[in-house]
């Protein structure tokens, strides 16, 4: 019997040294996030353990843990909104109107990116393009038209943008898919730098694999950075062989 009651109190001492261990951690975040009010349900939480009530303990860690995340999140929302504002201005002049149903304005996942400072600088520089891209070529010709001074050439030239725009997003996904074997990285950049999907919701609400898209979308963004960069030095070669074959046009 003896023998018996001693594993029995050597068991529970080491559930409870677990539960302790769990609380520990739990501690620190409810004092990191003291907005969430979860304090006293902590405090509740740990006296339970001292009873050795640990599935009590265990459960109320677990409401705590589904609170603390629902904070978080709203929190997150909360600063994307506020960026969000910050960054209307910027769109504006991308010609992209934000989206706002009510008083709701749309989830941006590359505005999220950038505001959060997630990426690199030429990572956003490569993003920022690609989104410029997209959005010309998502563009309604016939209403922009409507509403441009640019006198009886405005459409052509609107069309001839879209046609330009589509032709360098062909090209990226050529060169992302030669690189890495598939159009997977190219869809990502499409989805969130072009249709401002957030990585969150592409991941069907998985923290865990919304981070794994995370790291691909740095990927993505850096062979978009590669294939723009050497663009940019072919259209540089091709203007400066045209200006040695064409005349000064500023010579008197």
């Amino acid at each position: 019997m003896s023998r018996l009651s001693s594993s029995e109190t050597a068991r529970i001492a080491l559930a409870r040294k677990k539960v302790e261990a769990r609380a520990a951690i739990f501690r620190g975040r409810v004092e990191a996030l003291p907005g969430a009010g979860q304090a006293s349900k902590m405090g509740n939480a740990e006296n339970r353990i001292r009873l050795l009530q640990l599935d009590v303990a265990n459960k109320l860690m677990d409401e705590i843990d589904d609170a603390l995340m629902a904070y978080q999140r709203r929190l997150e929302e909360a600063e994307m909104a506020t960026a969000g504002q910050k960054q209307d201005h910027l769109l504006a002049a991308r010609g992209i109107e934000t989206i706002q149903a009510g008083s709701v304005r749309s989830r941006d996942g590359w505005r999220w990116l950038v505001a959060k400072r997630r990426i690199s600088d030429s990572q956003c520089a490569s993003g920022e393009r690609f989104a410029k891209l997209h959005s010309v070529c998502m563009r309604d010709g016939l209403s922009v038209a409507t509403n441009d001074n640019t006198g009886s050439g405005g459409l052509e030239d609107i069309n001839d943008a879209r046609l330009k725009a589509a032709g360098e997003l062909r090209a990226l996904r050529k060169h992302i898919h030669s690189a890495s074997g598939s159009d997977r990285l190219f869809d990502l950049l499409e989805a969130v730098c072009g249709r401002g999907d957030t990585l969150r919701t592409l991941a069907g609400g998985d923290d865990r694999k919304a981070l794994f898209y995370e790291a691909e979308m740095r990927v993505a963004l850096d062979m978009a950075s590669v294939a723009f960069r050497a663009w940019a030095k072919t259209t540089l070669a091709e203007r400066a062989a045209q200006s040695q074959c064409s005349p000064n046009v500023h010579e008197g």
